[in-house]
Order: C-alpha cells, then sequence, then structure tokens
C-alpha cells in the first residue's frame, strides 16, 4: 500500500531535474526554496500544516504543474 506522501507525488525522472520535498513550505524560507527549485525546473512537494506557515506564501506555484502541496497534520 502506497503511503500520503507517494500518493501525492509521483517522481518525475526528467534528466539532471530534481524531486524536492520542502517541508515548512508555506513559511518565508520555505516558500522561497520552493521558488527557487521551480525556477530551475525542478519538480516540488511541499509538506506544511500551516501553524505558522500560510498558504499566500505558495499561491503564485498552485497552478505549476511540477508543484505539488499536502497539509499536514
Amino acid at each position: 500500500s502506497q503511503s500520503s506522501l507517494e500518493r501525492c507525488f509521483s517522481p518525475i525522472p526528467r534528466g539532471d531535474f530534481m524531486n524536492i520535498l520542502v517541508t515548512g513550505g508555506c513559511g518565508f524560507i520555505g516558500s522561497n526554496l520552493a521558488a527557487s527549485h521551480l525556477s530551475k525546473g525542478d519538480a516540488v512537494f511541499v509538506v506544511d500544516d500551516l501553524s505558522t506557515g500560510t498558504l499566500k506564501n505558495i499561491e503564485a506555484f498552485k497552478n505549476n504543474p511540477l508543484f505539488r502541496f499536502e497539509k499536514a497534520s
């Protein structure tokens, strides 16, 4: 059986590009890290419980096919 993480994020093998997991990705540092990797063409999966971060910080990524978000509990 697949874990929640495996169901939400299927690795994308694409040459030199990477699959990146950012925990706390809705915070200031995490969202900027996600933006940096997306700009390089990397696939980014963000996990955040939104205790201090906000969805506003990742709003610009929501339509990017290389971006995934999962709210942690």
